[in-house]
């Protein structure tokens, strides 16, 4: 009996230290997150009636691992950016906190008031903070009051495959390198399966489109490819289907053969 006690108790105490370990230092820590310049972004400074949205541009170098994110807020007090840690291991030092090159410009919305004039816009007063849980880093950046504008940050990324967590109802907008796609279902697809809308820009990128999935969905996840792959894989499931059915009607012919043979040798010892 005190065995068994002891056995659960072991177990309690180890799911216990998990919980304590996902959620991680309540209290963020100030930290400076270095700059970034605002030409490495693909920032729409003539855009109007701006609504809260994320674009990610995902990189086309394996060598260059970095994803670009440019979100836009609108009357927002603190953005919340969470990267997961496998993601931020490819990071050049262990200082760094999941993102760089951060650019924050905007306008304050006085009294929720927005002017819709975005052509011009200033470098805006924020502050940031970080945690980080045993799965993914925090940074808190917070405004010194509602601010509408820009938000612009870099951070490392796998090849191949964008998995990024959710923490607000936006506009979420994934943007493939050239030349590459995804929705094979054997080299990559996405989740959710489909997105509200695809579409090409003026690049030639593959953008892909979901509206509002934040709360009934965390994350999203895309697995991308060159687009020329599926091309090769048909190619080669024609022509090692085409040798398959040779081989397969070459040994039925052998087969066949033997046993003509087999008949004609039994009819003779008859």
């Amino acid at each position: 009996m005190k065995k068994k006690k002891s056995f659960f108790l072991l177990v309690l105490l180890f799911f216990i230290s998990i919980f304590i370990g996902c959620l991680g230092n309540p209290n963020p820590d100030d930290v400076i997150i270095p700059d970034g310049q605002l030409n490495n972004y693909e920032i729409n400074l003539s855009a109007g009636n701006l609504t809260n949205s994320t674009t990610y541009y995902l990189y086309t170098d394996k060598k260059n691992k970095t994803t670009q994110a440019v979100t836009t807020i609108v009357n927002t007090s603190t953005l919340n950016v969470s990267i997961r840690k496998d993601m931020s291991a490819h990071a050049k030092s262990k200082e760094e906190y999941g993102i760089e090159d951060l650019v924050v410009i905007g306008k304050i919305s006085y009294n929720n008031n927005i002017d819709s004039n975005f052509s011009i816009l200033s470098n805006t007063s924020y502050n940031t903070s970080y945690y980080e849980t045993s799965i993914i880093k925090v940074i808190c950046i917070e405004f010194a009051q509602p601010t509408t504008g820009f938000v612009a940050y870099s951070f490392s990324g796998e090849y191949g495959q964008f998995d990024q967590l959710l923490k607000r109802n936006e506009t979420i907008t994934v943007v493939l390198p050239p030349g590459h796609s995804t929705g094979n279902i054997i080299l990559g697809t996405t989740k959710p399966k489909k997105p509200d809308k695809t579409f090409i820009d003026g690049n030639n990128r593959t953008c892909l489109l979901w509206n509002d999935l934040y709360p009934d969905r965390i994350s999203i996840l895309v697995r991308y490819y060159k687009s020329f792959l599926p091309a090769i894989l048909s190619i080669t499931v024609i022509v090692l289907g085409t040798c398959l059915l040779i081989v397969s009607l070459y040994y039925s012919n052998e087969i066949r053969k033997l046993r003509k043979k087999q008949e004609l040798i039994e009819s003779e010892i008859k």
